[in-house]
């Protein structure tokens, strides 16, 4: 990599932003994990702040106000099920300008559902709508095998 006074090397601003966009994640993180346990010494002391803790994670991948849209309304209607933990929502986008946007909702890296999306309001809402009845389903389907299996040998997953 080549240093240039006075003139920015593209490849050195890439490495900048990467490692900062880097930074800006563990700090988020550590700041989330932080009030997690704020929040569990709190819930421990008085009780009040039990139904306030999730333990899944939902994350925006959307790229265009379109996807942002269908992120806000998703997460309009979601409510973090009791009894589940250790979930990782991903709401993801990809632009076809011929095709519109296609998002696609995937729970631990299972896709669960995908859909071309549209900018009519009411048919983001219902599109939402069904993504989260699907999600949930899908979510309690997998515990049920979960705790019906009762042992963490991946033996019956084909692995």
């Amino acid at each position: 990599m080549k240093y240039i006074i006075g003139h920015i090397n593209a490849s050195h601003l890439g490495v900048r932003a990467v490692f900062l966009a880097t930074f800006i994640s563990f700090v988020l993180i550590a700041s989330v994990l932080n009030a997690h346990a704020n929040a569990d010494n709190k819930a421990s002391d008085n009780g009040k702040y039990d139904e306030l803790i999730s333990s899944g994670l939902v994350m925006d991948k959307t790229i265009t106000p379109i996807g942002r849209h269908f992120y806000k309304e998703f997460m309009a209607y979601w409510t973090a099920p009791r009894g589940l933990s250790d979930y990782t929502i991903t709401i993801i986008e990809r632009f076809n300008p011929q095709w519109g946007s296609i998002a696609w909702i995937s729970v631990d890296d299972d896709i669960i559902y995908q859909q071309l999306i549209s900018s009519r309001r009411l048919i983001m809402e219902d599109l939402a709508k069904d993504a989260v009845r699907q999600v949930l389903q899908f979510m309690v389907k997998r515990e049920i095998i979960k705790r019906y299996k009762g042992s963490m040998d991946l033996e019956g997953d084909g692995y």
